[in-house]
Formats: C-alpha cells, structure tokens, sequence
C-alpha cells in the first residue's frame, strides 16, 4: 500500500467516523466500498487531544488482551488497537461511551486499491501501516 492509498483510507474512515458522530458511532458508520473487511480485533480509537495518555486506552480495554496499541501517523490522536478478546464494535463503543478521554472507536476495515496493483494489501487494515511501534 502507497502513502497515497494509506492517506485515502484513514481519510475515509475519519469522514465515516465523524458523519456517524461521536461515542458509539461506530455502530452506525457505513461499511466500505468494494468489499472491505473488519480486521478482526482491530479498532481505531480516536482521543481527545495530542496530549490526552494512552493510558486510558490500555485502563478501557485492557481486559481484554491487548495485543497492540500503536499511534498512527495522523494529524489527529488515532491510536490502532488490537485486543485478543474482541467484543464487537457495538461494546467496544459503548465501553468508551462514559470516557472523556476517549472521543471515538470504530473497527479497522481494511481496504485494497481499484487498480488491483502490486501494492495491494487487502490482507491488513489500513491501520497495518504507518503505525509506530
């Protein structure tokens, strides 16, 4: 996946978290176009500020077995999570619905590029890349 593609399904997945509102939203986000798939265990998970502590992720989900949590490459606080015991995204937004900290969590869908080219991934969420660890 190309900068390019890895830029247009983060900004496709902020208009989707955004238009579906805040705080549970995620169950009403619209599913991706041309057959894009919930990564399994995988969240992005929007806070407040720059400044707000990853903490609260590890404090919200941490019950369930986190198995990554890493700050995406955004001009906004996106954190990816994975998490061994995945509830769905209905409890996991309901889990951040009474955390300040915590302003948004949807699924990771991952996505593949309409040419079909080479730098295809579809077997990764657009979280999958330009994470820090």
């Amino acid at each position: 996946m190309t900068m390019r593609h890895l830029v247009g399904a983060i900004l496709i997945g902020l208009g989707a978290a955004f238009a579906a509102g805040c705080n549970g939203g995620a169950a009403n986000a619209p599913e991706p176009a041309d057959g894009g798939d919930r990564q399994p265990g995988e969240y992005l998970v929007q806070l407040a500020t720059a400044e707000t502590d990853p903490a609260v992720i590890r404090e919200t989900y941490g019950d369930l077995g986190i198995e990554k949590l890493a700050a995406l490459a955004t001009r906004r606080p996106i954190h990816l999570l994975r998490v061994a015991r995945d509830p769905g995204p209905d409890a996991m937004s309901s889990r951040a619905a009474g955390v300040d900290a915590i302003v948004h969590v949807q699924p990771n869908f991952g996505y593949s590029t309409q040419d079909g080219g080479s730098d295809a991934d579809t077997s990764r969420g657009m979280g999958a890349h330009g994470t820090a660890e």
